[in-house]
């Protein structure tokens, strides 16, 4: 009983009886579409023309093609697809806290300051560590509390202040933080989109499904982040509905696996 908006986006045939009844899922990265490489085009995230349709690969073979909002880290804006989770709390209200880990490598050597993933429960030094090393071989090098600082409790900077992270260094930083997302909501909200799409005529406010009794087979595709992110969705047991019902007969996972440095 977890409240959560998420944005949606559907291509479909004008007549669905021309289609071919199959949906194509593309789990989004980030927020952003990346179907562009099948129809040889563009995409865009918000895709009318005809050049971001391209050569139309999979339009011309009848597919439906959909998009959900799953990633609450995902960007605001151009389009991109979101999702609105709650923030969890203790039962009295409070914040919860514990401890987060953030592993820090920047490609350049012009980054002077890193986001952090959740607020710091407290700007105290003495409870976080910041390390360094120069490869995973490495031992950690702690960085001393006069040598970075909080800038928010959002995010951490070197000092003195301008000094950039060193390139392909790996910094690690264990804090402690609060008020973590209920970013497991996008897992289920997928699985109950795409059960929607598939298998309901109108729901529960009786709007109707754009795609009532047309879809007998679903297809995902997706790209890195959203890749590793469809392996939990079918390790964690999502690809059946509330009603056991199968959600995604097909899972395509394109470069989805966990990169290391050497």
């Amino acid at each position: 009983m977890v409240a959560y908006a998420m944005d949606i986006y559907i291509l479909k045939p004008i007549d669905l009886t021309k289609g071919n009844h199959k949906l194509f899922l593309e789990v989004n990265n980030r927020g952003g579409k990346l179907f562009g490489g099948f129809n040889k085009s563009t995409g865009g995230n918000d895709p009318t023309t005809a050049a971001q349709a391209g050569d139309g690969f999979l339009m011309n073979r009848g597919y439906t093609i959909a998009w959900n909002g799953w990633d609450p880290s995902a960007a605001q804006g151009s389009n991109n697809l979101t999702i609105s989770v709650p923030i969890a709390k203790n039962s009295d209200g409070s914040s919860i806290t514990g401890p987060s880990y953030e592993y820090i490598v920047y490609d350049n050597a012009t980054s002077v300051s890193h986001a952090l993933a959740y607020p710091a429960a407290t700007l105290a030094k003495t409870q976080a560590t910041l390390t360094v090393r120069d490869h995973l071989q490495d031992a950690p090098t702690v960085i001393p509390a006069d040598g970075w600082e909080y800038v928010t409790e959002r995010s951490i900077r070197l000092l003195p202040a301008g000094t950039p992270f060193r390139q392909s260094a790996i910094y690690e930083f264990s804090y402690t933080a609060q008020d973590p997302l209920v970013a497991g909501i996008g897992l289920a909200a997928t699985r109950d989109f795409v059960s929607f799409l598939r298998y309901a005529t109108a729901d529960d406010f009786g709007n109707p499904n754009p795609l009532a009794n047309d879809i007998t087979f679903t297809f995902s595709f997706a790209v890195s982040q959203p890749a590793r992110y469809l392996n939990d969705f079918q390790t964690l047991g999502f690809n059946a509905d509330e009603k056991g019902k199968r959600v995604l007969d097909g899972i395509e996972n394109w470069l989805g696996v966990v990169a290391a440095l050497a």
